[in-house]
């Protein structure tokens, strides 16, 4: 028997007997309800989808979305959510980092990390992207801003909380403190995953905000690019000399000049914005390894918001307003939809309704849209559009 090759980026579609000639059709009923099952649920239609797909109502827009009303509000839809920005803000795993589970940090500086408190980290962002999407019906903005987090006890100490904190083994909400956290980004799954066994990581964090967030491709770095992790510190300057460096000063001073300028000229600024966080994302004033004050000061380029920002927590209410990651986000979300990259120039996005997500920001209203889009309703054979 021949051996079959498959890629997981390849998307399988049953075309019927395979003649059709090269194009693109509706799905029908019974498909689409096994579409927006799977997308949603992941797993088979229950008796009322398949009743709707009976009685034709999926063929209508106005159909779809009543069921992917009824679909959101069932438990199952929390996973297809939380798992959808887990991997979208690359805890699994990405290009230059590992899993939330696997990162590594400095035992002597991090003495309270481990696997409890990479645990903490994992619940605390999936109750709040399910608190966020599904239960308070919110917005881009609010993923983005929004100060109320789930947590534990060992949580609450790494978030400096003390007025109302969770003691013992209770888990309770708590909204932290305006001038240190906002939203997802300041989290510490997100800033763990993106910071390096010793010190924060402005140039991956920076990187990720501008390639997820945005959607600029930096591309791979140059073959001669420094890899060697930035720690700050105490650094050999040249001709015998020392000098004590940040780690922003570190990045500065490495990536100044030649052919790292162009793309370190957008992601430094962007990067910086975060340098309150360490490596397993405690916000502090001084830098953990210098004792030196902290520089945070940074600025987004290549969107609609331009422009300087005084941290993480302004560029977060900046990025939540921005047209250019809205529409970024309602890429990445028809991505997840359609079981494939979307391609902003290919003819089936074009047809994907997301006005208003771009005016509103309602995460549940984008998710909606999709589904009871010309996009989702429909088959591509032969490589069309």
């Amino acid at each position: 028997m021949p051996a079959h090759v498959q890629s997981p980026q390849t998307v399988y579609v049953d075309d019927g007997d395979g003649s059709r000639a090269p194009g693109t059709y509706a799905v029908d009923d019974w498909g689409l309800a096994s579409r927006l099952s799977y997308f949603l649920w992941g797993t088979m239609p229950d008796d009322a989808l398949f009743a709707a797909a009976a009685a034709g109502r999926l063929r209508e827009p106005a159909g779809l979305r009543v069921e992917a009303d009824r679909l959101l509000r069932d438990p199952r839809a929390a996973q297809t959510i939380e798992r959808f920005v887990w991997r979208w803000l690359q805890l699994d795993g990405g290009r230059l980092h590992h899993a939330l589970e696997e990162a590594v940090k400095d035992s002597a500086l991090f003495p309270e990390y481990g696997p409890a408190l990479q645990d903490a980290m994992k619940t605390e962002i999936e109750a709040f992207v399910k608190r966020v999407v599904l239960d308070d019906n919110g917005t881009f903005e609010d993923l983005l801003s929004s100060r109320w987090a789930y947590m534990n006890a060992p949580l609450a100490a790494l978030y400096g909380v003390t007025s109302g904190a969770p003691t013992g083994s209770q888990w309770k909400w708590v909204e932290l403190d305006e001038s240190e956290r906002g939203g997802i980004l300041t989290r510490a799954a997100f800033l763990t995953v993106f910071g390096s066994a010793k010190v924060q990581s402005p140039i991956r964090r920076g990187v990720f905000v501008i390639e997820e967030l945005l959607c600029n491709n930096l591309g791979d770095p140059p073959p001669n690019a420094n890899d060697v992790p930035v720690v700050g510190g105490t650094v050999d300057t040249g001709n015998g000399t020392t000098a004590v460096r940040t780690v922003r000063q570190d990045v500065e001073a490495r990536t100044s000049g030649g052919s790292c300028t162009g793309c370190h000229a957008l992601i430094n600024p962007t990067g910086f914005a975060f340098e309150h966080y360490d490596a397993i994302g405690k916000y502090r004033a001084l830098e953990l390894g210098t004792g030196l004050a902290i520089d945070s000061s940074g600025k987004l380029s290549g969107s609609d918001a331009d422009g300087p920002v005084v941290d993480a927590i302004e560029m977060s209410r900046t990025l939540g307003t921005s047209q250019t990651a809205r529409a970024c986000f309602a890429r990445r979300w028809a991505s997840a939809a359609f079981g494939q990259p979307v391609d902003p120039l290919n003819g089936c996005f074009a047809r994907v309704t997301t006005p208003q997500f771009l005016e509103t920001g309602s995460l549940r209203g984008l998710i909606i849209d999709l589904i009871a889009s010309e996009a989702f309703g429909s088959i591509v054979i032969g490589g069309g559009n």
